[in-house]
């Protein structure tokens, strides 16, 4: 009887102890990423602030060769467990994202589904990415008006089913699907997860632009030149959460750390 006692009151501790989670995917820091630095920076100061725990995952629990990263974090729920860290909610972020300092606590607004953003400013881009991983779902048609970025997703130990999905799906077509990544160059795991999201009836709330505010040049800024030209105080405005993609990755220290040399007394 003593015992059954203990185990339940462990079992309540468990439970108490349990917070929100926000994870980093930035293996490859800091030799392959240098710019996930300024990431940390300010989602570490906003998880304090907001009573949330920060996780990084910087470690790779693969073979470099066997798995990317981005397909690495579909294992977040057994990485948590592993390292004991007991979670309520998870919001799973790219390590090329930076936080604003007075974002709200998204976790607030979740009501607890799969909660994504739109990807709305790149219909050409998406529509060639869904006919690369068409093949792989014959039957399910995806609307490119609901497709979604991956680089910022909140989701609970309900989805759990949906991430091993994900992780099965990768080792029975990892072959077909490195070969889509070398060649097509159409996406890693986006395109596939947005299928298996309808394959698997989940059912999606799609938060405002503010919490996943992408694409801040256009593609043919890619040079060091045009980054002059960067309005930093615009920027900041027009978003809680800056994904800093559609520029070449070797730009992304450069934009990150002025960006961050800019806003950075507010994250006293």
């Amino acid at each position: 009887m003593a015992d059954l006692f203990h185990d339940r009151l462990f079992i309540l501790n468990l439970i108490r102890m349990k917070k929100n989670v926000v994870v980093i995917t930035a293996v490859g820091y800091p030799q392959k990423i240098s710019y996930a630095r300024y990431c940390f920076y300010a989602w570490n100061w906003w998880c304090r602030n907001n009573n949330v725990r920060l996780f990084i995952l910087n470690r790779n629990y693969s073979n470099p060769d066997d798995m990317r990263p981005t397909w690495m974090r579909y294992h977040v729920f057994d990485i948590l467990e592993r390292h004991g860290f007991p979670y309520d909610q998870i919001a799973l972020v790219d390590a090329d994202t930076m936080i604003r300092w007075d974002c709200p606590n998204f976790f607030e607004i979740s009501e607890r589904k799969f909660c994504v953003v739109r990807d709305e400013k790149r219909r050409l881009w998406v529509r060639k990415s869904i006919r690369a991983y068409q093949p792989f779902y014959p039957g399910i048609k995806l609307d490119p008006q609901d497709y979604f970025n991956a680089g910022f997703m909140i989701f609970n130990e309900n989805h759990r089913g949906l991430f091993q999905a994900m992780r099965q799906f990768y080792h029975s077509n990892k072959n077909r699907i490195r070969e889509i990544t070398r060649t097509l160059r159409k996406g890693t795991d986006q395109s596939p997860l947005n299928f298996m999201v309808m394959k698997q009836n989940t059912e999606i709330k799609y938060l405002t632009e503010h919490y996943n505010y992408m694409h801040f040049l256009n593609f043919w800024y890619n040079n060091p030149w045009l980054m002059k030209k960067y309005n930093i105080s615009a920027f900041v405005q027009k978003g809680f959460i800056w994904h800093f993609i559609g520029i070449d990755k070797h730009l992304n220290d450069i934009i990150m750390r002025k960006t961050w040399e800019r806003i950075k007394h507010n994250y006293a």
